[in-house]
């Protein structure tokens, strides 16, 4: 049933989510998700709110979070000195809260750097698997990302070991965070730690080495991800910001966007792209 907002706050949030999503009106307990919302709709979401409420949200909040009620309960929550949040390394997303008596699942992000990603695979699991994403530093544009596979994996096996000190270490990742899952559990595995489970999800034997420029990754994007056609050396024929407009235009990736946002968002993903 429809529930309205309730107070200035969850009206402010409800008007940004029919703004973003394109519909009337939305509930305080409607799914971000179930309501036409995915990943890149979410992380723009959040940049907006963070800019106009001038607030502290991570990029992934809407994992845990994913209704106006419990957003505006995450808020609000620092103005409570009374209330005690669990600190969780900036890498490290609860995705699924799940059953403490179960070890968790951890999934490292594929190459754009995000976890939303992983989220119908963490409901498919059952709502008792808890579910963890390690999401890439520099994702929020504060601090320089990784640069090697292996500090990586140093940084993430750092990072779960704050939900779990101590093995068996269950690991998972689509494409590039295969890659960087099987780094972690070769340093478990020389660590004495013991990996029950390692799963690697379309995860290519080695990178593709000749994407050297922006085109190269949009046209690598617009192939791989979204099957359009081969003949894309018109592309190379525009200058770099009509490439991205026409990215934003062509790819499923990007098609929920507006223009303007979509524009950023993908000048910086491609810069994570490229590290």
């Amino acid at each position: 049933a429809y529930i309205p907002p309730r107070n200035e706050i969850e009206q402010f949030i409800a008007d940004i989510w029919q703004q973003f999503l394109g519909i009337e009106k939305v509930g305080i307990h409607d799914d971000f998700f179930e309501v036409g919302g995915d990943s890149l709709l979410a992380v723009q979401l959040l940049a907006k709110l963070r800019e106009t409420l001038q607030i502290q949200l991570s990029p992934n909040s809407l994992l845990s979070s994913p209704t106006i009620a419990k957003l505006t309960q995450l808020i609000e929550q620092p103005r409570d000195s009374s209330v005690t949040q669990h600190a969780l390394p900036p890498t490290l997303v609860e995705i699924q809260a799940g059953q403490s008596t179960k070890h968790p699942l951890f999934l490292i992000h594929p190459v754009g750097g995000y976890v939303y990603f992983y989220r119908h695979l963490a409901t498919s699991l059952g709502t008792e698997q808890p579910v963890y994403g390690l999401q890439a530093q520099g994702i929020d544009g504060k601090e320089p990302p990784l640069t090697t596979i292996e500090d990586m994996a140093t940084q993430y096996i750092a990072a779960l070991r704050v939900v779990q000190p101590e093995s068996p270490y269950l690991l998972g990742g689509s494409s590039f965070g295969g890659i960087v899952a099987f780094d972690m559990a070769q340093q478990l595995q020389a660590q004495g730690q013991q990996v029950t489970l390692l799963t690697l999800i379309d995860t290519p034997k080695k990178l593709p080495n000749e994407l050297m420029d922006d085109i190269d990754i949009l046209i690598y994007l617009l192939q791989v991800g979204d099957h359009v056609g081969s003949s894309l050396n018109q592309l190379r024929q525009l200058s770099a910001e009509e490439q991205l407009q026409y990215f934003v235009a062509h790819s499923q990736f990007a098609k929920e966007l507006t223009p303007n946002i979509a524009l950023e968002q993908m000048r910086h993903f491609l810069r994570l792209f490229k590290i």
